[in-house]
């Protein structure tokens, strides 16, 4: 049965786990490792998924970034690591929320810190100083974060992408740029909502742990913690799955739900329990069916045991029986013994 299990796929454990709460334990049969490969597996899923939804809003962002280089966006120079615009631009695009801040003056009025505080929660976008460069991501799970890209530290590079003005950025960015950002961006999203979930859900797998302890008390059943953790894997299946398409709908198409958290922790314990309740109800079972074989077996032992004493009672019937002539035939042999020895030999006359 463990064999058989280990080799069964993901998918067909992910379809147990959400249709099949009588299966679970199947899964108990299981060493815990089995159920935290297939979590990670499952959070591994849940990253790509969501980070996909995110690179498809950035694709979506280019040719209207591009257009904008081309119509409205200043011509400017760049050369000996110094970025000079001819006037500070504030821009913003309210369908994708991205800011772009442009300040090259020399005595920059306001400081970095005062333009990040102009960028809401959801907002991404781009600061650019005469010298350095700030680019604002939102990375989803793990929030807003700028990175800084100070034009010294990257001279050789730069001077190899020979960007010197407006045009030859376009160019840049049809070019090269964008496939080469695209999946290098789309990797390095994948591992920082790869870590966010993962925190969060051993979070909300430890809140299930400690609800699954309190059912399992109440319906009478003691689990250990390695199986409780399976059955808190195997029951947080469907609120992860749905965590992640709620995120991607919320990143593609804005929508969103109060309390959503509270909702998919609620789809967990109720998986839990109703799984600690099959359980037991399998417990039951098998204690019925136990007590029935014992009972048969008894029932058995006693037929074995009439029907030896019946043997029993046949076998000496029936030796009686055969000793019964034996004892006639040796009655009659003395009997004629006696009336031989007694006949006339002639002797007498």
């Amino acid at each position: 049965m463990e064999q058989k299990l280990q080799k069964m796929n993901f998918f067909k454990r992910l379809g147990i786990s959400i249709f099949h709460l009588e299966r679970y334990g199947e899964f108990l049969l299981e060493k815990w490792q089995v159920a935290f490969i297939y979590f990670i597996i499952l959070i591994f899923i849940m990253s790509v998924a969501t980070a996909g939804s995110q690179i498809y809003n950035i694709c979506k962002m280019i040719p209207k970034g591009i257009s904008y280089i081309e119509n409205d966006l200043p011509d400017f120079k760049f050369e000996n690591n110094t970025l000079k615009f001819d006037r500070p631009i504030e821009a913003y695009d309210e369908e994708f929320k991205f800011r772009l801040f442009i300040d090259t003056s020399e005595n920059q009025s306001k400081s970095v810190e005062q333009y990040k505080d102009k960028f809401r929660e959801e907002d991404s976008g781009i600061l650019l100083f005469n010298d350095r460069a700030f680019f604002v991501v939102d990375y989803g799970i793990s929030g807003m974060r700028p990175t800084e890209f100070k034009y010294g530290d990257y001279e050789e590079y730069i001077s190899k992408l020979n960007i010197t003005d407006k045009a030859s950025l376009k160019e840049y960015i049809e070019v090269v740029y964008v496939p080469f950002a695209i999946f290098s961006v789309f990797l390095e999203i994948v591992l920082i909502n790869f870590i966010g979930f993962f925190v969060i859900t051993i979070l909300m797998l430890m809140a299930t742990i400690a609800f699954g302890y309190i059912a399992s008390f109440m319906c009478g059943i003691r689990m250990k913690y390695k199986p409780m953790f399976v059955l808190a894997v195997y029951s947080s299946s469907l609120s992860i799955l749905l965590c992640s398409v709620y995120y991607v709908v919320n990143t593609i198409t804005g929508f969103t739900m109060n309390h959503y958290d509270l909702v998919y922790s609620l789809i967990s314990y109720v998986y839990m329990i109703a799984a600690i309740l099959m359980i037991k109800y399998d417990l039951i079972k098998q204690g019925e069916i136990l007590v029935q074989m014992t009972n048969n077996g008894k029932e058995e032992k006693t037929k074995e045991e009439e029907n030896k004493e019946t043997n029993e009672k046949k076998e000496s019937e029936e030796n009686k029986k055969s000793e019964e002539p034996k004892e006639d035939n040796d009655s009659k042999e003395e009997g004629d013994g006696k009336f031989a020895g007694n006949e006339p030999d002639g002797s007498e006359i």
